[in-house]
């Protein structure tokens, strides 16, 4: 359930619209697109408390490019250009096919709060030495999420010194000219 004015919605109520026709779905999706998408960009510019000056010089656009993407009346936004501001925050736009079953629960979810999304440096440091190909390469989709959750986890204790990733759950200080093998040698269960 949510509002709408003074008007509470329900998932029913919203389905049975929805059921109408398909160029009524069609117009209801475009819209929560070209809603959503300008408000996270100008959302997402004002947590980091950035000018659109200073977005447009990080994503290498021009600020009228910055001030047409936070305009949801614009209408014109590309998918280069919302992959161009997503580079500018050091963060990701993910675009993602959905049923309508689970974009209704998304669309319930919906708030006018956006939580914080931290760039990748913010996240995980700007030093951090990962072969991501050993990751990569992995065979088994459990192991990849287990060296996720341990690179995370790992990238949360960093306190921005230059780390070599061991999976064994202790981050250290790089001490050798080789820190790619150290890390390659700690994911695959070889520490040194």
């Amino acid at each position: 359930m949510r509002w709408e004015g003074e008007t509470l919605v329900t998932t029913t109520d919203t389905l049975s619209k929805l059921a109408k026709s398909k160029k009524y779905r069609s117009a209801f999706a475009m819209a929560q697109f070209k809603r959503l998408v300008p408000f996270q960009i100008r959302a997402l510019r004002k947590q980091r408390g950035w000018s659109q000056e200073q977005l447009a010089e990080n994503a290498r656009v021009t600020q009228g490019v910055v001030s047409r993407a936070e305009d949801s009346d614009n209408g014109n936004l590309t998918v280069n250009t919302i992959l161009r501001l997503a580079n500018g925050f050091d963060s990701v736009f993910v675009g993602q096919f959905m049923p309508y079953s689970q974009f209704l629960r998304w669309y319930e979810e919906l708030t006018d709060k956006l939580p914080p999304i931290p760039s990748f440096e913010e996240e995980f440091g700007n030093t951090l030495d990962i072969d991501v190909g050993s990751i990569a390469h992995s065979k088994e989709p459990r192991e990849n999420q287990e060296i996720i959750k341990a690179l995370q986890s790992q990238a949360e204790r960093s306190n921005k010194q230059s780390n070599v990733i061991d999976i064994t759950g202790a981050a250290r200080t790089k001490k050798s000219d080789t820190p790619k093998e150290d890390a390659n040698a700690a994911i695959c269960g070889n520490p040194s």
